[in-house]
């Protein structure tokens, strides 16, 4: 039986030609060994969430919404998260007292 395709995979490796570079290179810019990138591309692995917003970031704004959909990150998601965060922080600002805006 034939495996299914590799997207996640597939686009990280899409992400690393973006930028014109061997494995060893990109493992290297990434921070992480070559057979680790190696078993990303093939789907052996999966990156972790620091890793994979590494590559977001390196990532042509063509391949950033491809592997955002790739690991079920939507608008409506990331709407919710930024919601979240600014709904902490305004929190924590409430909580802390004596605190001014000028130092």
């Amino acid at each position: 039986m034939a495996e299914p395709p590799n997207a996640l995979g597939g686009i990280i490796k899409a992400v690393r030609r973006a930028h014109g570079m061997s494995g060893m290179q990109f493992a290297v810019k990434l921070g992480v060994a070559l057979d680790t990138l190696r078993s990303w591309e093939i789907g052996r692995s999966r990156p972790d969430a620091e890793n994979l917003l590494k590559l977001a970031d390196l990532a042509p704004p063509t391949l950033t919404w491809d592997l955002l959909h790739e690991i079920r990150v939507t608008p409506a998601r990331v709407r919710n998260w930024l919601a979240r965060q600014e709904n902490s922080s305004r929190q924590r600002r409430k909580r802390q007292p004596g605190s001014s805006a000028s130092h």
